[in-house]
């Protein structure tokens, strides 16, 4: 309490010396920013808060050596790299280097033909092309002992400029790498090169590449604290109104207006991705172009090849991203905790983005692999921050030919008759180092605040929060609700609610939680605000993030209705996955899923299993976590868990989740308990029955029907919205309306008794 008082003090004080809103004082101090000055500086930083070049080691000596061969007129080659931050920094340093008068050149390596880095194959591309004097590499290096080694031989100077994780010897050569000086920043290589610029000319003059900086410091996933916050902020509002032509025209192309503010969503997901299209679908040679030339007609054929290779590199995503869903499904997820796929027909220059989307869903490092050439295969990683991916590459090289990167993302190359072995000894070393529960998805919120607590002043700070990223992530909030009434957006799985007439709360794709929502469960829904402006109003919306359940109670009606739809679930497509598990034990973390329907066995199994994740209603995740799930509302896919037990349910659902998941499924038979006696009468269904019959005329849709049942509870008040619907499924369940396969309701022939529904059972108490 003591700790708490103290807390609220120093906020209050924040906000009186900073007039910033109450809730962007409370953000910040969550944030670990706990004085008005550090508030100012961090909402508002400058160009003082850059450190000096010379802070980096290395950065003196390539200056005086870069400097003598300008002044010499001795050919220079600056080696790149073809993603977003190799292209950047190549941008950076040719610029500078041309605008101080350098005989220079550059060269950038060809995904498919080259391969990453500065490896042998390259620099025998290079002697053969060019006879350079001194070599730069950008993004790149660090690495490559033997390669610097062979360059001097030939005569040649090299100075590595890069920032990857270093391991073994290093080459014997001027290095400057951010990785050397433990206590700066980790910049990404873009960021190294800007630095570079700034010792070689002024910061006056490095200071026109910092868009560029800022694209590559999002693009790279470096931690967007300290230093690189400051490069990123300072270059994206240089970028809303950048004087470089190709960036403008790249703006112009994704439809940003120019009276509206670049953000680090515009960088990370639309400008970036373009200016890495290229690279990995053919040469990253017109996206240096773009950021380098003046000729508008050879920008705009360039703006518009790099749109049409953007548009490809979307659909091989999503084309890759179904294949590894495809194959994950036999996939042995209660055993790995590290998820590795190969297909030699995926395309090298997407999987990487693959492999973050696959990280986002199930919080475990990710490793997809194609084939290079011949016997070898090369692909991409993506990590979580509890699990230094570089680190266990590095532990399981002897399986490797090449390997690097950092801590959240690397590339490799192995030959493909040692992959087996690889998926053992990088799972087994993650599994020596790493709890099992990092696995487990933990959601993250910065403060509890009310939807309609919001204010203008407090959302329009929050911006000032920009640029999101690593370690700087856009702000979170939750909001504590009951049942959540809301609109559907037309056709689509997204749905909205008015909060207030100035507030509105959306949730994209989040139509499957509407019995969630709708139930008396206690819920958090997870949110970011934003503004939006439409003719002069500005309004909030709270973009929906997550939905959680907090607690629950459901009233017997609500597990009633659960159970009823449950119990006339048709068979679902066979699905012909087969897990190969080896080794599963019930009671670890992963793999057994519980579904019961009554609240009395649900308690009991809560008892048995005291550890199991507890879920009403719908999964929390789709990482096959050990749960127990209470009363589902749907026909929810359980596609990774290998064993399921069902308590309290009918055969037909039991069959119909036969028909659908690959697990072992068994049922265990209880007596049927809702604690319910005499919900419902013969008479009721009765009544119900003779009013559908009315109502239905050939072939009609179950929104007409839906519309009935509405009509049917005005007029007959004495039944809930749960008890209409009760009755409405045991009517199905005697086949007394067929629905066909365009959702069309009809009445049937069908003679039977309503003592023989499993529904009304439950419903009288009776099994």
């Amino acid at each position: 309490m003591q700790n708490q008082l103290s807390a609220d003090k120093e906020i209050d004080t924040i906000a009186r010396d900073t007039k910033l809103d109450h809730i962007t004082c409370k953000l910040l101090y969550a944030r670990g920013i706990k004085n008005a000055s550090a508030a100012i500086s961090y909402l508002y930083p400058t160009v003082e808060n850059l450190k000096q070049p010379s802070c980096l080691t290395g950065m003196r000596e390539a200056v005086d050596i870069i400097k003598y061969y300008i002044q010499e007129r001795k050919e220079i080659i600056i080696f790149g790299d073809y993603d977003c931050d190799g292209i950047g920094a190549l941008a950076i340093l040719y610029q500078t280097l041309k605008g101080m008068g350098a005989n220079v050149s550059t060269f950038l390596p060809v995904r498919a033909e080259d391969g990453y880095g500065l490896n042998r194959d390259s620099v025998e591309k290079i002697l053969t092309q060019n006879t350079p004097d001194l070599l730069i590499t950008v993004d790149c290096g660090t690495n490559s002992k033997a390669e610097v080694d062979l360059l001097k031989s030939r005569g040649i100077e090299v100075v590595i400029t890069d920032h990857h994780e270093m391991h073994g010897d290093p080459p014997e050569c001027v290095i400057i790498n951010p990785q050397q000086d433990k206590h700066l920043d980790p910049l990404c290589g873009a960021g190294v090169a800007f630095k570079l610029s700034w010792a070689l000319t002024s910061l006056q003059t490095a200071i026109k590449y910092i868009d560029i900086c800022a694209i590559s410091t999002v693009a790279d996933v470096v931690p967007l604290v300290g230093e690189n916050r400051t490069i990123a902020r300072l270059g994206i509002n240089q970028l809303s109104k950048t004087t470089n032509p190709g960036l403008k025209l790249l703006i112009e192309k994704i439809g940003k207006k120019p009276d509206k503010q670049i953000n680090s969503y515009d960088v990370a997901f639309k400008i970036a991705p373009r200016l890495n299209a290229t690279g990995r679908l053919s040469t990253a040679h017109k996206s240096l172009r773009l950021l380098i030339t003046t000729d508008q007609i050879e920008l705009a054929e360039i703006v518009n090849v790099i749109e049409e290779e953007n548009q490809e590199r979307q659909s091989l995503c999503d084309a890759v991203e179904k294949d590894v869903y495809e194959k994950m499904a036999d996939y042995d997820l209660c055993n790995r905790s590290v998820i590795v796929l190969s297909d030699e027909k995926w395309e090298a220059g997407v999987i990487g983005i693959v492999a973050a989307r696959i990280l986002k869903k199930f919080n475990r490092p990710v490793i997809l692999l194609t084939r290079e050439k011949g016997e070898y295969l090369k692909g991409s990683c993506r990590s979580i921050p509890e699990v230094n991916i570089n680190t266990v590459l590095l532990n399981c090289s002897e399986y490797l030919v090449a390997f690097g990167g950092h801590s959240a993302a690397a590339g490799l190359k192995l030959k493909e008759s040692n992959l087996a072995k690889f998926i053992d000894a990088v799972n087994a070393y993650v599994d020596n180092t790493t709890m099992v529960e990092t696995f487990i998805h933990k959601s993250h919120f910065d403060l509890e605040v009310r939807m309609q607590d919001l204010t203008l002043k407090a959302v329009n700070e929050i911006a000032l929060f920009e640029p999101f990223g690593q370690e700087n992530i856009r702000p979170v909030f939750a909001d504590e609700c009951g049942v959540f009434d809301f609109q559907r957006i037309g056709d689509h799985q997204h749905i909205k609610k008015q909060i207030t007439d100035s507030i509105q709360c959306i949730a994209f794709n989040f139509l499957n939680y509407a019995g969630l929502l709708k139930s008396s469960a206690t819920k958090k829904i997870l949110y970011t605000p934003s503004i939006d402006e439409f003719r002069g109003v500005r309004k909030i919306t709270c973009t929906t993030e997550r939905i959680e359940t907090v607690r629950f109670s459901p009233t017997s009606e609500e597990l009633l209705v659960n159970f009823a739809r449950c119990a006339i679930l048709k068979p679902l497509t066979t699905q012909t996955y087969s897990p190969q598990i080896t080794n599963y034990k019930s009671g670890d973390v992963f793999g057994h899923l519980i579904i019961v329907f009554t609240k009395k066995t649900y308690v009991e199994l809560t008892i048995k299993y005291p550890n199991y994740l507890r879920c009403y209603g719908m999964l929390d995740s789709v990482n096959p976590i050990n749960t127990i799930l209470l009363s589902p509302f749907n026909e929810d896919f359980f596609t990774y868990y290998v064993k399921i037990d069902v308590y309290d349910a009918t055969e037909n659902y039991v069959n119909a989740l036969k028909n659908s998941q690959s697990a072992k499924i068994t049922k265990i038979d209880t007596k049927l308990d809702f604690d319910v006696k005499d919900l419902l009468s013969r008479n009721d269904i009765i009544c119900l029955y003779k009013y559908l019959r009315m109502c239905i005329d050939v072939n009609n849709s179950l929104d007409r029907i839906q519309i009935a049942l509405e009509k049917f509870m005005d007029i007959y008040h004495q039944y809930s919205p749960s008890l209409v619907k009760i009755m409405y499924y045991i009517l199905l369940e005697m086949d007394l309306f067929k629905i066909d396969e365009n959702n069309c309701i009809s009445l049937t022939n069908t003679k039977t008794s309503v003592d023989a529904s499993t529904i009304y059972k439950a419903c009288r108490g009776t099994d």
